[in-house]
């Protein structure tokens, strides 16, 4: 989850990483994905698009495959090519979330 959680927009933000948690506890509790729990890794892109593309790097090379985030609008189109180009599944506000099955 790469979320606003300081800055002006925090208040939403910081909503959006209780409710992802609480999502991802209940899906644990019922046995994660295919049996396998999951692991949240939270991180602040502070509103920022540059923030949020070196975040989202640095996720990415740890072998990231799924994204909840960003909030801000402006902050998931810059984001969003990154992860198109990649195949990565990144939910988020701004437009309605593809599924891609292989």
């Amino acid at each position: 989850l790469v979320t606003t959680l300081t800055g002006p927009a925090s208040t939403a933000g910081i909503l959006t990483r209780d409710g992802a948690l609480l999502a991802i506890e209940q899906a644990n509790k019922a046995g994660g994905i295919n049996g396998r729990p999951i692991e949240a890794l939270i991180r602040d892109d502070k509103g920022s698009a540059d923030e949020a593309l070196k975040i989202d790097q640095s996720l990415l090379d740890e072998g990231v495959v799924a994204f909840l985030g960003h909030y801000l609008s402006s902050v998931s189109v810059k984001a969003d090519p990154q992860m198109t180009e990649r195949d990565i599944l990144m939910l988020n506000l701004w437009r309605p979330p593809v599924c891609m099955f292989q």
